[in-house]
C-alpha cells in the first residue's frame, strides 16, 4: 500500500519531525511511503537529509507566495506518478488542496 503525507514544508518544527518519524518507521514490507512538501527545500534542515538517508522519497512542489494556481498542477503530477492509496495531511486546508487535485478521481483521496 502506498501512503504519502502532504506537508506545507519540511522545516524543523515538532509536527513535521513527528510526521517524518512516522513515515520512517512504517513497515516497509507493507507500506511504500513518501512525503510531498508544498514548498521548496529549506536550506539547512536535517529532515530532508534524514528522510533521504532512509530512502524515503520527498517531492518539493515549489509553492510561490500567496495563491499559486500552478500548485494544483504540480500536485496532480506527483499524485499521478506515485498513485497513492492513502494520503495524509495535517490540516484542513491541505486536505482540501489535495482533494481538488485533478488526478485524485482515480485515487481514494485523503483520509482524515
Amino acid at each position: 500500500m502506498k501512503a504519502f503525507h502532504v506537508l506545507p514544508g519540511l522545516g524543523s518544527g515538532g509536527a513535521k519531525r513527528m510526521v517524518a518519524n512516522l513515515m520512517r518507521t512504517l513497515d516497509r514490507e507493507r507500506f511504500e511511503a513518501g512525503v510531498i512538501s508544498l514548498l521548496d527545500p529549506l536550506f539547512g534542515t536535517d529532515l530532508v537529509e534524514t528522510l533521504a538517508q532512509d530512502g524515503m522519497p520527498v517531492w518539493h512542489l515549489g509553492k510561490r507566495q500567496g495563491f499559486d494556481p500552478q500548485l494544483f498542477v504540480r500536485l496532480a503530477r506527483v499524485l499521478g506518478r506515485v498513485g497513492p492509496h492513502v494520503g495524509l495531511a495535517p490540516s484542513l486546508h491541505l486536505q482540501g488542496l489535495a482533494q481538488r487535485a485533478p488526478s485524485l478521481d482515480k485515487h481514494e483521496g485523503l483520509r482524515r
